[in-house]
């Protein structure tokens, strides 16, 4: 008759938690990638906008005609 040995039907404690803290080791810094990948994301979609309404008000004073833009409303009258 077979006798059963209690280690040969899994793992025991100490296996288990070495390989949670390998696993742990490794997500880490997966996990703190992602997240930071996350603030740059919004940082450039804030950056993106940004830069489109920049060129949109560029494009509305190209489109303006040149008198329009320097036109000056003195409001001293010349001596004399």
């Amino acid at each position: 008759m077979k006798k059963n040995n209690f280690h040969d039907h899994g793992f025991t404690l100490l296996e288990v938690v070495w390989a949670m803290v390998i696993i742990m080791i490794v997500l880490i810094p997966i996990i703190s990638f992602f997240s930071g990948s996350r603030e740059r994301y919004a940082r450039s979609a804030q950056v993106t906008r940004a830069v489109n309404l920049a060129q949109e008000k560029m494009e509305e004073l190209v489109s303006r005609n040149p008198e329009e833009l320097c036109q000056v409303s003195p409001s001293w009258e010349p001596f004399g």
